[in-house]
């Protein structure tokens, strides 16, 4: 059973994922969602997950730029993912730009998760 941290701005993509989660795991799927990066710490530092997946955008001032460095030191282990609507930005061209996993688009987050998760 896959646990997973979603963290994102948006609650209506913790709706998403759970729905895509629940279409691939009938045995049960373990989410957490945090909407901000100080709730995000909060989770990895009480929480050990196999997954975490990041929005690149948590506000106007924090994308995954910032954020990355700051999770990485809480990750234990989960490998971290990016998640975007726009993956045009620089720093989401190549996922070892930040050292991450994987980078991933919104719309294909249904078919990462039934190949990758």
């Amino acid at each position: 059973m896959p646990s997973i941290l979603l963290i994102d701005d948006d609650e209506y993509e913790n709706i998403i994922v759970t729905r895509i989660l629940a279409n691939h795991f009938k045995y049960g799927f373990l989410l957490d969602f945090a909407k901000t990066l100080d709730d995000a710490l909060t989770h990895l530092m009480t929480n050990t997950y196999d997954y975490v997946f990041l929005d690149d955008r948590l506000s106007a001032t924090i994308n995954s730029v910032v954020s990355v460095k700051v999770l990485k030191q809480y990750l234990k282990g989960a490998e971290l993912v990016i998640i975007s609507n726009n993956l045009y930005e620089a720093h989401l061209l190549d996922k070892n730009i930040l050292q991450v996993a994987d980078i991933v688009h919104k719309d294909d987050l249904p078919n990462y998760v039934y190949t990758s998760v």
